[in-house]
């Protein structure tokens, strides 16, 4: 009888402590994530800084002169690992990350589309803003309603 109790007991103290450890798992998760944005902007800012203030055709032009390790473009939550159709998921190829200029729905189609962002990236950038200016993102991760997105100053946040 005296088991029983203990086992109830730890069995209601294991309900309790079980969401909590969930919480924290997918919270390491997103720690990972802005960790491969940041890296991403920094070799983003390198690649741009040799290169005449240009941004790379594609994300994957980073590897291997400024960032070493191919993983850095894989989200752990992207379930295709970095293998999905970018046509259907709007991600850079080989990469589970939209980034702005090389996307099927990119720069491209945003500046055709939105006579507003009319002269480009850097124009984009410099009228909205490089801390408002949106480069990459991440929405691959099972946070409900939101994305990691890297802005042109190399910061990283969550937004809905």
């Amino acid at each position: 009888m005296e088991l029983l109790i203990v086992l109830s007991i730890l069995g209601i103290l294991a309900s309790f402590l079980l969401p909590i450890l969930r919480g924290a798992t997918k919270k390491v998760r997103e720690i990972q994530c802005v960790t491969q944005l940041k890296q991403i902007g920094h070799a983003l800012r390198m690649y741009e800084q040799d290169h005449d203030d240009r941004l790379p055709p594609f994300l994957a032009n980073t590897h291997p002169a400024y960032l070493s390790d191919l993983r850095t473009f894989i989200c752990r939550e992207d379930r295709f690992q970095g293998k999905a159709d970018p046509a259907i998921y709007w991600v850079s190829p080989w990469t589970s990350y939209f980034y702005l200029p090389d996307v099927k729905y990119g720069v491209g189609y945003f500046f055709r589309n939105n006579p507003s962002w009319a002269g480009g990236w850097h124009a984009y950038a410099e009228r909205e803003g490089s801390s408002q200016a949106k480069l990459v993102s991440d929405s691959w991760h099972y946070f409900p309603q939101r994305t990691l997105r890297l802005y042109a100053d190399g910061h990283v946040k969550t937004s809905r």
